[in-house]
């Protein structure tokens, strides 16, 4: 994986990617219960233990939980979460962002996430606030820092 940056679905287990090498960590029912379907996840280039993912109702509804579109982060490989929301669509948001829809840049700061419904929006502090670079683009499948 170039840079280090590692994508995995998660279903009922989390994924840490260290360049080619993947460590799965099992989770029970329960806890994954309580957890909202994360569809993707992209990996700090850098710094394996902190990790960015878009969260889903479900692995069937791949739509933001209560219609509010957030960005979920870790820096303890996965042991505590922030939930990143300052800037993104809030309200009546159907968003579907798909496995390569989320990117970090090689700086470890800059992300981008690219939506089904056209929205780009961009983040240059590692998520803690995000700018709506356009809300009506085509679809978007991938997003990829250059």
């Amino acid at each position: 994986m170039a840079g280090g940056v590692g994508r995995t679905f998660c279903h009922g287990a989390a994924a840490r990617s260290l360049g080619f090498r993947v460590k799965r960590v099992d989770v029970t029912a329960a806890e994954a219960a309580a957890l909202p379907m994360p569809l993707l996840v992209a990996v700090h280039p850098a710094d394996a233990e902190t990790a960015w993912f878009v969260p889903a109702v479900s692995d069937m509804c791949r739509v933001p939980v209560d219609g509010a579109l957030c960005v979920n982060r870790t820096r303890d490989g996965g042991r505590t979460w922030d939930t990143l929301r300052e800037g993104l669509p809030q309200r009546d948001c159907y968003d579907l962002v798909y496995r390569h829809g989320l990117d970090v840049a090689s700086d470890g700061r800059s992300l981008l996430i690219g939506s089904t419904t056209g929205g780009l929006c961009s983040s240059d502090d590692g998520g803690d606030r995000w700018q709506a670079v356009s809300l009506n683009l085509p679809p978007i499948a991938a997003v990829r820092f250059g």
